[in-house]
């Protein structure tokens, strides 16, 4: 974590039904991101472009990354800071977003996920602590920062979600037989 104060700061906590070890295995592998934070996120927050490593990744590990925030085209370079399996996982992120009319604006993000077990499910906690590098952008200026945290706030809980349902189509069980009685004991197919 950074010295500095942020700029500004995020704060997010779900409940899901799967599992700490489900949430993680979707987490530490960035290019399933593509899925819940790309083509499944809403044109105003999205992901669009991913190169990384086959996950899971480990500290020390990096990718880069294309997307849009608004009608703002970012590029990203993150590298991973925390990865304990089950349990957390971290990347800091080196943000870059390019404008026609204005200077290229530099941001530093300092993204962190914690997972704890609840039940049978768990609980996913995500921070984000964001600096501005170069300058301060409108949106964390006093006055926009309210509005900016509340909409924000709303994505990254949507996100969250998706993040969930994500983790429990890819953990869903796999049966292998015929249609009337293939699960094993007896189970449903």
């Amino acid at each position: 974590m950074s010295a500095t104060k942020p700029d500004v700061s995020y704060r997010v906590e779900r409940r899901t039904d799967v599992s700490p070890d489900a949430i993680y295995r979707v987490l530490a592998d960035p290019s399933r991101s593509l899925e819940w934070a790309g083509k499944e996120a809403p044109p105003i927050f999205r992901l669009r472009a991913l190169d990384a490593p086959a996950g899971p990744l480990t500290d020390g590990q990096t990718w880069t990354s294309k997307g849009v925030i608004s009608y703002f085209k970012f590029e990203d370079r993150s590298t991973v800071v925390v990865a304990e399996p089950g349990r957390a996982f971290g990347f800091n992120t080196e943000s870059t977003v390019p404008r026609r009319l204005r200077p290229t604006w530099y941001g530093r993000f300092e993204n962190r996920y914690t997972i704890r077990p609840d039940g049978a499910g768990s609980i996913v906690t995500y921070t984000c602590d964001g600096y501005s590098t170069k300058y301060n952008a409108y949106m964390w200026w006093a006055g926009f920062k309210v509005m900016t945290r509340m909409m924000f706030t709303m994505l990254i809980k949507r996100t969250m979600k998706r993040l969930a349902q994500q983790a429990a189509r890819t953990t869903a069980p796999v049966w292998i037989g015929s249609e009337t009685g293939g699960g094993p004991s007896g189970s449903p197919p």
